[in-house]
């Protein structure tokens, strides 16, 4: 090639990786005499010569799930631009896939992996093997050798709002979960009031609606209390589910893939409480996982909530390595009933706990999560009746711990 065009071989290298300053009359040369003579470039002797594959690693929980798939086709398209290749495998949100990404066979000679987890808690990231390039998407984890990032929240809401403006919005609500308003530290809201500030709209109170529980009822009372409230709204902003409307008492909490986590752990009893004080009877449902230490659950009828292990007034059904337990907390800790989990708890196992709270009765029911196994559980009716309404939340003790897939719905 580099006799037919006239060149030295390292212009034709240049030409051929797309690299270095050459003339584009030379260059068209060069291209010419590749055309003339069906030079293809021979991949395995280059990954030879450079000792990287060109191929890098996507582990997703599965290609099913719109956003994960649209996930996949970004970073296909961004691979090809860089001249490199993806090999995309699948966890189904298997912790232990999720962990073991580094020694997938699979990926073995690929030179860097994107993981993105749905089941890893920080316990799981300190213990990983990590014995190539690793980054973490979508997740705030701090310890251990992993490089993360999440999204910018706060940018986000702020370039909705301006894509509305730029449509031609000016009167854009916001559905949010919370009590009453989105909490003022959530990025999502600040996002939203500094694209309202930049288009000089104002921030109008009737056109922020809470939506109570991130759930699709829920989402349609809060669009009727709009349209009653604000029937002159032209845009709608929902920021859907995320960290809005949730305080957090003590602990280090980031969320990733659906799961919430609790990453400082301590013996203060960290805890994180959303929802309203004058909810009375519902169901909560969802799944907890020890990451490492005591025991983790969930609060009901929680009211006059702080840091501290029973700064709060309210129940409390956890699980440790073996029982499940329900504790009476109100500055001092109950512990009226409980049951023991069939052949223990194991650390890093998600379990699935449903709690129903309706009048002075708490039916608590727990089994592995997935599992078809036989629920265990208890019926407890305080017999003073001590807390007949209040928000719920999640609670660890002594160690660190995680949540998933929490909902809460009315009861009867």
């Amino acid at each position: 090639m580099a006799a037919l065009a006239g060149v030295s071989a390292s212009t034709v290298s240049s030409v051929v990786r797309g690299r270095g300053n050459v003339r584009e009359e030379t260059r068209r040369r060069v291209q010419d005499a590749i055309d003339e003579l069906g030079y293809r470039p021979n991949l395995a002797a280059r990954r030879l010569r450079s000792g990287r594959s060109h191929v890098m690693g996507l582990v997703l929980p599965s290609v099913t799930v719109p956003y994960f798939r649209e996930c996949a086709d970004a970073v296909l398209r961004e691979a090809q631009e860089h001249g490199m290749s993806v090999r995309i495998t699948q966890t189904h949100g298997d912790v232990r896939r999720e962990r073991g990404v580094c020694d997938d066979p699979y990926l073995r000679h690929v030179d860097g992996i994107l993981l993105v987890p749905i089941s890893l808690g920080q316990e799981d990231m300190r213990a990983l093997t990590v014995t190539k390039p690793l980054i973490v998407a979508t997740a705030s984890f701090t310890a251990g050798r992993v490089d993360s990032f999440d999204t910018d929240l706060f940018e986000a809401a702020r370039a909705v709002v301006a894509h509305l403006v730029a449509g031609g919005r000016r009167r854009i609500a916001a559905l949010a979960p919370g009590e009453v308003l989105p909490a003022e530290r959530d990025e999502r809201y600040q996002g939203y009031v500094a694209g309202l500030r930049d288009a000089g709209l104002p921030v109008s109170r009737r056109r922020v609606v809470s939506t109570e529980t991130v759930t699709f009822a829920a989402g349609a009372r809060a669009a009727r209390t709009l349209v009653q409230r604000a029937p002159e709204t032209d845009a709608v902003f929902a920021l859907g589910k995320g960290r809005s409307g949730w305080v957090d008492y003590g602990g280090c909490w980031a969320t990733s893939g659906g799961v919430l986590s609790e990453a400082c752990g301590g013996t203060g009893g960290n805890k994180s409480i959303t929802g309203s004080t004058g909810w009375t009877a519902y169901r909560l449902a969802g799944d907890v996982r020890i990451d490492g230490g005591a025991q983790a659950g969930f609060v009901v009828r929680a009211s006059d909530p702080g840091k501290g292990s029973d700064a709060l007034d309210g129940y409390y059904i956890g699980v440790s390595s073996r029982r499940i337990v329900l504790g009476k907390q109100n500055g001092a800790w109950r512990e009226p009933a409980q049951t023991a989990i069939p052949g223990g708890l194991a650390t890093g196992t998600w379990y699935h706990l449903t709690v129903k709270a309706v009048g002075c009765t708490l039916t608590v029911t727990g089994r592995p999560s997935g599992s078809a196994a036989t629920p265990v559980g208890f019926t407890y009716k305080d017999p003073d009746c001590s807390f007949t309404r209040g928000a719920v939340g999640v609670r660890d003790q002594a160690g660190t711990s995680s949540w998933r897939h929490v909902t809460v719905t009315r009861s009867g």
